[in-house]
């Protein structure tokens, strides 16, 4: 949902290259990163959730990561994306991803709104994942 694929099979970077050398900067004197909420200027952060109390929820549970976690290497199994699957996408942030979704013969629905949309409206973002489940 609204993420990156991996691959069908090989290894998958934890994260971009053009994300690390952003976040590099962030690092701390121990190696880690700021919680994941403070990655981002706070204006194109605060617009991702619907009110106060959801930030201060996802915030709540927000782990600090050291940074070379984004430089880790991620096995992907072969065969995991010929299984049934779908993919919802949230605006068109992901529009390479959802479109390498299509290509690979899963369900694809696309709603209008932002990286957590299903803190947005999670009754409809529930409702297209059970929609897309059932296809299957």
């Amino acid at each position: 949902m609204d993420a990156v694929l991996p691959p069908p099979e090989g290894e998958q970077a934890a994260a971009p290259e053009g994300l690390r050398e952003l976040l590099r900067a962030q690092t701390d004197g121990e190696g880690l990163l700021p919680v994941w909420t403070r990655w981002w200027p706070a204006a194109d952060v605060a617009v991702l959730f619907p009110d106060a109390q959801a930030r201060a929820a996802v915030e709540a549970q927000q782990q600090r990561v050291p940074f070379d976690y984004l430089t880790a290497r991620v096995k992907v199994a072969g065969g995991w994306d010929r299984l049934p699957a779908a993919y919802v996408a949230f605006g068109d942030t992901y529009a390479e991803e959802r479109e390498d979704a299509r290509g690979r013969g899963w369900a694809v629905e696309t709603m209008a709104g932002d990286h957590l949309h299903m803190l947005v409206e999670p009754g409809r973002v529930a409702a297209a994942i059970v929609r897309l489940a059932r296809a299957l």
